[in-house]
Formats: C-alpha cells, structure tokens, sequence
C-alpha cells in the first residue's frame, strides 16, 4: 500500500500560496520541483525494472511492457519506450543511477546515457560514464546528445552510419496552408528529416546514387577512418572526441 507522503506533499503545495513569491524565489521553487520529479523517476524507474523483469504486465491482461505503459500509466508510445530503457539499462551503470536518485542530473539526461547502453553496449558507456555525468550537469540533454552520438561513431562507426543512411532514407516532405493577415493563402513547403537524421546537405548532389551518397556520408562522418589517406593520423579517443562537443 503506498504512503500518504506523495499526497501530502501534493496537498502542501496546492494550498501554498505562491503567488507572493519573488520572481528568484519563484524559479528557485520550479528548479526544486523539477529535482524532486526527476528523484521520482528514479524510483519510478526501479520499480518499473523489477515489473518487467516479473513480466507483471502479463498478469494484468497485456502482451507487452510498452503497451501497459501506455494505457496504465497515460504514457505516449515515445516515452513509454524511454521509461522501459531508463528501467532496463540504469541497473548496468551505478554511476548514473546515483547521480540521478541524488538530483544532480535530470531524468532526461539519464535517459539519453541509457539510450546510448542500448547503441552501442554498456561496456562502451561504463568507460564513458564520468565523460557523460560531467557533461550533463553542465549541458542539456540536447547537448549531452552530441556526446553519446559521438561515442557511438568511435565504438561503431558502422552501425552509426547505417542508422543515419536508414533515417536520411526516411525523411519526408509536409505542406501547409497559412492564411496571412491580409487573408491572402500562402503555401509552404518543409523537408523534414527522421529523428537523429545528420544533415545531408553537402550530399544532395549524390541522392541519385545510393552508393556513392554512402561513400560520401562515411568520409564525412567518421574522419578517424583508418583508409589508406588518413592511416597517418592518429584516430581520437572516444573520451576526448565526447569532450570536444561538451
């Protein structure tokens, strides 16, 4: 049976009259609250992995985790997959796990180290793991994004690159009609790419030729190759190749 803490404290602030609070205060109390929701996903998350684990879904009459974090817990499919790999992958990597139980990163930081466990394995990570806790209580989780990214490309610049070719393939044109305020109808027109999707721009002249787009796309996107031309220059680690984006 769960305590009367959560509601309690619930109740505390419904009744706290912030309104009398100084704007310092005020942005104090929201960075408060955001810890205090980030703490609670850590929770939240530990539970979430012993459930799995015990494939309770299954007794409350759902074939999969995913699906009862949607209808249960009110969860979008996007961050019902996050909250199942923050709850799969934090247990490997202790580091993270008590950064985020103590508040000094947020969920969504956790989130994207978690992301990265599944890319490229939690060895890889685990030897990366201070690079990333550094970063991320200094950067946004946008930002610690460039880094994971960027190990991903030291520790599988082969898998990185078919995961941007498959994302590049993906990207998808949208129209809309606006009506400006003289009421005359405008129609844009905007290429969007996949989720992840690198920018292509310098290889727009290669799109005809899939083979060469990709030879193109790997010379762009992994510069520490160990091709003929580059064998003379020393590839970066992936530690200080992460630092140089944070």
């Amino acid at each position: 049976m769960r305590s009367n803490t959560a509601q309690q404290l619930i109740s505390e602030l419904d009744t706290e009259n912030f309104e009398s609070f100084t704007d310092t205060a005020l942005g104090e109390d929201v960075i408060d609250l955001r810890k205090t929701i980030d703490r609670l996903e850590f929770q939240c998350a530990r539970r979430l992995d012993l459930f799995a684990r015990r494939r309770g879904y299954e007794a409350l009459g759902f074939v999969t985790l995913i699906s009862w974090l949607r209808r249960a817990c009110r969860l979008l499919p996007g961050a019902a997959l996050q909250r199942a790999e923050v709850a799969r992958n934090l247990p490997s990597l202790p580091d993270t796990s008590q950064a985020l139980a103590n508040g000094e990163i947020g969920f969504h930081h956790a989130a994207v180290i978690a992301h990265s466990v599944t890319e490229v394995g939690v060895e890889a990570v685990a030897r990366q793991e201070s690079v990333l806790l550094e970063a991320a209580q200094s950067c946004d989780p946008k930002r610690l994004s460039y880094a994971t990214r960027t190990i991903r490309y030291c520790e599988d610049a082969d898998g990185a690159l078919a995961a941007d070719n498959k994302n590049y393939d993906l990207r998808y044109l949208t129209s809309a009609r606006r009506w400006t305020v003289s009421m005359f109808s405008t129609v844009s027109w905007t290429l969007k790419a996949a989720p992840s999707c690198a920018p292509q721009s310098a290889l727009a002249s290669t799109h005809f030729n899939p083979t060469i787009r990709r030879r193109a796309a790997s010379a762009a996107r992994t510069p520490w190759s160990t091709s003929a031309a580059s064998a003379s220059t020393p590839a970066p680690s992936p530690t200080s190749a992460a630092r140089s984006l944070i």
